[in-house]
């Protein structure tokens, strides 16, 4: 917080990026694209809004308020970081796992791709309270049933999205993990294979079914900008073919992420698949998380190999910021 008290101005190009949407907000345009007249946005419009909220409730110019916010609003990430793990793990694991962390330093990698707690306002940061704030209410969904969970978390994810698009992607593959797991039977104290007469997998596929359209309702201020108006075609893929120099290929990373932590996440890893029985839901959502992160991680590189051109919607550090949080989860 005193690092930024003082500044008028941020440090990173793409923050000014974000300042010139919410200042666009703040002058009464909710979708118009800061840089192209006639067009809407394609960038996450969350943080523009809440920057601009916060700068008209303070009087303070959009640049000031971008500066100044981000000490505050990043501490929802860890706060909700801690209250996720310690519905895992209990109290004491969840204050060792948020330690280790917000204050573990990864030589390999600089502040923004790995930082858990930053004073800057970058879209991977800011994003997270929502997205452990999803994990925790879709958690709660699984294990109770209520209608009214799946459409909150639902529209938690919805929320998500708008703040940032690989949060939310990941959110996704989890519900999908949960719905295939709860279709199948394992969530539950009895296996199945089959659609049950009781009807117990076309409740769990009603439910999700719920829970995508909240998630759609949530965020459908974006989707019409880059779905239906749009229709995803990205005119310049340069920027999203850019990539972090760190991330060269599976050698080169598993080289830096090969140390105590990721033996100690593998330990954590064990715990979790031999108490699969007693935690089936658990065991679905870190399962889920793991996978769906590390497809997207991987994804680009393997159609590389393969000589497949595919698009990459979003750079692949995002993943390894995920990744990390998970490993520490663990």
């Amino acid at each position: 917080m005193r690092a930024t008290r003082d500044l008028e101005w941020p440090a990173d190009p793409d923050l000014y990026r974000d300042i010139a949407q919410a200042q666009t907000i703040a002058d009464g345009s909710l979708l118009s694209d800061p840089f192209y007249r006639g067009e809407t946005v394609w960038h996450n419009p969350l943080m523009p809004l809440v920057v601009a909220a916060f700068s008209r409730l303070l009087g303070l110019p959009v640049h000031t308020a971008y500066v100044r916010l981000g000490a505050y609003w990043n501490l929802l990430g860890p706060i909700a970081f801690y209250l996720w793990v310690a519905r895992l793990a209990g109290a004491a694991a969840a204050t060792v796992a948020t330690f280790g962390f917000v204050f573990h330093h990864d030589t390999w990698a600089p502040d923004w791709v790995t930082a858990a707690y930053s004073p800057w306002l970058f879209a991977m940061t800011s994003s997270q309270g929502l997205f452990y704030a999803s994990l925790i209410l879709y958690r709660e969904a699984l294990l109770r049933g209520s209608l009214a969970r799946y459409a909150a978390s639902g529209l938690v994810v919805g929320l998500t999205f708008l703040a940032a698009a690989p949060p939310a992607l990941i959110l996704g593959g989890i519900a999908a993990t949960g719905c295939v797991c709860g279709i199948l039977g394992w969530l539950g104290p009895r296996p199945a294979v089959e659609m049950r007469p009781d009807g117990t997998a076309w409740r769990m596929i009603g439910r999700h079914v719920l829970f995508f359209l909240t998630a759609l309702l949530g965020s459908a201020v974006f989707l019409y900008s880059i779905g239906w108006r749009y229709r995803l075609r990205v005119l310049n893929p340069s920027p999203m073919s850019w990539e972090w120099a760190g991330f060269g290929g599976p050698s080169s990373f598993l080289s830096v992420h090969v140390g105590w932590p990721a033996a100690l996440a593998a330990l954590g890893a064990l715990a979790v698949i031999g108490a699969r029985r007693r935690r089936p839901v658990d065991a679905a959502l870190l399962g889920g998380f793991a996978l769906t992160a590390l497809a997207l991680l991987a994804h680009r590189w393997f159609f590389e190999q393969a000589g497949i051109l595919f698009p990459q919607f979003v750079p692949s550090h995002y993943f390894v910021f995920y990744l990390k949080a998970l490993q520490w989860a663990l």
